[in-house]
């Protein structure tokens, strides 16, 4: 005779297995000797993550760094810290709160409350030789992000909304439940009877992600980007094997701390390909969280044969080539007590070595009055086949208002430094 079906225990068996199933390809982490951090706001995804790592992975209590930024944008969210420290203190496992000081922001809160947290986070980790970091993000995270980058006009890359795995900075980022319905999360946890937070600031349409939120209540949206993300997905790799390909065989990052592109290849190229191209390489010149948008690259195009600036950058048409540089009026000052052998990065496009000084030297960008200096050292004979506004990039070594040296010209020009400093062009991640 057949026993009666529990139809809710098969269902909660089904959701154990699919979240064990979902934690498997992070095995080689997590059955590992290495620690990682988790990161955890007490919301129910967060919640559930550290759950089932514990459950299906229990040995990797001792390796496991939970950590929580408290934004401090609402009153309670101290306390709401304090309280995910208590729970962790119950399943024994390591706790650390970061918190957000100092004068908040009263626009574009969400987005630069969400880069403080990773900012925070990743120095937080490397300051304790961390590398991996785990988050909660689920399926309904994956369809919002989808909506809210199709209404903004992403382009290709875009439509990848979020990563399995993912280096950011010195960070690994970890999403093992992108497939997983937030749902489901929610009835792991209350099987286990486990409790968790709701963020009032979620049901806040005045910000874009609730509203989105909102919209998506209607199934019927919600199951058409469900069926076809993974259509988008596919175009979106076809998209990023493009343009690897473009960068090798185009692009050249050049010992003077500059991009150029072959022009005539790049004037051939469907203009939704140029845009998402440049949208990839300014992101990464810089080192930016997130690409410039789409309508500031088709501005910045139309303003190219003369030069223009965005970012931090500067683009124009030289020589039959584009040139993306770095616009040299907002390079980094460094003010350098050279005391002691050293090694710095540079304006994010150098690493500079210097030998031993005692001298109080700063290091800039050349700019337009360390060029009239060099022209009047040189007589104006000085000839480099570069384009004049990235000469005025590179970096220079000045005491006070001497300048000393410019590594990059001194085979060609001494300014009598007996103290010389070595620079090599730190490589940008293609």
């Amino acid at each position: 005779m057949d026993l009666p079906v529990n139809k809710e225990e098969v269902s909660l068996h089904s959701i154990y297995d699919s979240i064990r199933a979902y934690l498997e390809p992070f095995s080689d982490i997590l059955d590992g000797q290495e620690p990682f951090a988790v990161a955890v706001s007490g919301g129910s995804d967060s919640m559930a993550l550290v759950h089932a790592i514990l459950k299906f992975y229990p040995h990797t209590r001792i390796n496991m760094r939970v950590v929580t930024f408290d934004h401090q944008l609402r009153p309670d969210s101290s306390f709401e810290a304090n309280q995910v420290k208590l729970w962790m203190n119950d399943l024994e496992v390591s706790h650390k709160v970061l918190c957000w000081d100092g004068e908040k922001p009263t626009s574009d809160i969400m987005r630069r409350a969400r880069s403080a947290r990773y900012q925070a986070i990743e120095s937080w980790m490397q300051k304790n030789d961390l590398k991996y970091l785990f988050l909660a993000h689920h399926l309904d995270d994956v369809l919002e992000t989808l909506f809210m980058r199709l209404l903004k006009k992403t382009g290709a890359e875009g439509l990848d909304a979020l990563w399995k795995r993912r280096v950011f900075g010195g960070v690994t980022l970890l999403r093992p439940f992108l497939a997983v319905k937030k749902d489901a999360l929610k009835s792991f946890l209350s099987q286990k009877e486990v409790s968790w937070i709701e963020d009032p600031s979620n049901q806040n349409t005045k910000f874009a992600r609730p509203l989105v939120r909102l919209i998506l209540e209607n199934q019927k949206l919600k199951n058409f980007l469900n069926k076809y993300y993974p259509s988008f997905v596919c175009f979106a790799s076809l998209s990023r094997r493009l343009r690897e390909t473009l960068v090798q065989k185009s692009i050249v990052y050049d010992r003077y701390g500059y991009v150029s592109l072959d022009g005539l290849i790049l004037d051939k190229l469907p203009s939704h390909i140029v845009l998402d191209l440049l949208r990839y390489l300014i992101q990464n010149f810089r080192q930016l969280e997130y690409p410039p948008k789409r309508v500031q690259i088709e501005t910045l195009l139309k303003a190219m044969d003369k030069g223009a600036t965005l970012k931090g950058c500067y683009l124009r048409r030289f020589k039959g080539k584009i040139i993306l540089m770095r616009e040299w009026q907002k390079s980094e000052e460094f003010s350098l007590p050279l005391a002691t052998k050293g090694e710095i990065v540079w304006d994010q496009r150098f690493k500079i070595k210097f030998s031993e000084s005692t001298k109080p030297y700063t290091l800039k960008a050349l700019g337009l009055n360390g060029w009239k200096r060099v022209v009047a050292k040189t007589n104006g004979t000085l000839d480099l086949e570069i384009p004049f506004p990235v000469i005025l990039t590179l970096p220079s070594l000045w005491n006070g208002d001497m300048l000393v040296e410019v590594p990059h010209l001194c085979d060609k020009i001494s300014f009598s430094n007996k103290n010389r400093i070595i620079v090599e062009v730190q490589s940008i991640d293609s």
